[in-house]
């Protein structure tokens, strides 16, 4: 999983479904049993992984936790922040402060 794939804004589905079953592959999970941990049909996460359907931003945080990674990595960006943090609650927290101290640094030079 980290391998860094482009993202394609005009078809995210094309990097998502790819990046969602690498994802639920590299924890040994099968189909039935990701949509169980997430709270979703086997159903929904074919249709995910094959690119039929792109899910909400509820089920996409719901599938990213559980598959201990981030949104941002399934759709194509860097899976570094997952390497470093274990708490999906405490990533974005962590993040967030990350981007308002290198904004407010930018602003003192």
């Amino acid at each position: 999983m980290s391998s860094k794939v482009e993202f394609d804004i005009k078809n995210p589905e094309k990097i998502w479904f790819k990046n969602l079953k690498t994802a639920r592959e590299a924890k040994g999970w099968t189909q039935v049993k990701l949509s169980m941990e997430a709270g979703i049909s086997q159903q929904s996460v074919t249709y995910y992984e094959t690119g039929t359907r792109v899910p909400s931003l509820e089920v996409a945080q719901r599938l990213a936790q559980v598959l201990d990674t981030t949104i941002d990595y399934l759709l194509g960006g860097d899976n570094y922040i997952t390497q470093h943090y274990s708490n999906s609650a405490a990533k974005d927290g962590e993040i967030l402060q990350m981007i308002v101290e290198s904004n407010s640094d930018k602003g003192n030079n």
